[in-house]
């Protein structure tokens, strides 16, 4: 299988090799269960192994011999792919969700429920001009976690700024690598909006821990591009 050609079966083989299954990789990857199903068909085929159970051993990270060929394969996710089929990068606002998510335990500490809202703002452009995100533990009460502003609008300065009681270098490190390189994801559509997050799942965490590491490549943000389904 040519890795110059493989598309979106990368991070497909990449997900199955952590054993996750259709459902939970369509999500992560905004694809339908059809086209990961599909694919996962293809690489049974590819790779001569006979049901999932044996492509998950194949495929996982502890296997010698598929090291090189997943190093190969993330590189291939994490740059621009080539080919015919018209190419989207990884939705903005999935990833601050998940950014929110993965940082959950630091952000909200003493809550079990709760809800967290990002409120925004686009320019003209289209690009964000700021975003402030609160939290709630009680109905009808929020309290500012942090902002951030991509523009000096208003005398606001630029960056990351926590509000009272609430800090976190990693959760700060992270906005920093999200919004550092804001013109690789899919830009929001709205001219104001808010992206509503309730206490997350393990479910929900696990996807979050894997949307982050396939999004990003460990210390070196390089924005995931993923191939549109035809």
């Amino acid at each position: 299988m040519p890795l110059g050609k493989i598309g979106v079966l990368g991070p497909i083989y990449e997900l199955v090799g952590e054993g996750f299954s259709d459902r939970d990789i369509a999500n992560m990857l905004t694809l339908t269960e059809v086209t990961v199903h599909g694919g996962v068909s293809r690489l049974l085929h590819s790779f001569k192994r006979h049901d999932w159970a044996e492509l998950v051993l194949y495929a996982s990270p502890t296997q010698k011999e598929t090291l090189k060929l997943r190093t190969k394969i993330r590189k291939e996710v994490m740059t621009s792919l080539t080919g015919s089929q018209p190419m989207q990068t990884a939705r903005l606002d999935r990833t601050l969700e998940y950014a929110v998510i993965q940082s959950w335990d630091e952000l909200m500490p003493e809550s079990t429920s709760g809800v967290v809202h990002i409120e925004y703002q686009t320019g003209a452009d289209g690009a964000l001009e700021f975003f402030k995100i609160w939290a709630s533990t009680n109905w009808g009460y929020w309290n500012l976690i942090c902002e951030y502003w991509m523009r000096p609008l208003w005398s606001y300065p630029t960056g990351v700024t926590f509000g009272k009681g609430y800090d976190s270098v990693g959760f700060a490190r992270t906005l920093e690598l999200v919004m550092g390189h804001e013109n690789a994801f899919v830009k929001l559509t709205r001219k104001q909006g808010v992206i509503q997050i309730f206490a997350p799942t393990q479910e929900k965490r696990a996807a979050a821990e894997r949307w982050m590491s396939v999004a990003f490549n460990h210390d070196r943000p390089e924005p995931m591009q993923q191939l549109v389904a035809a």
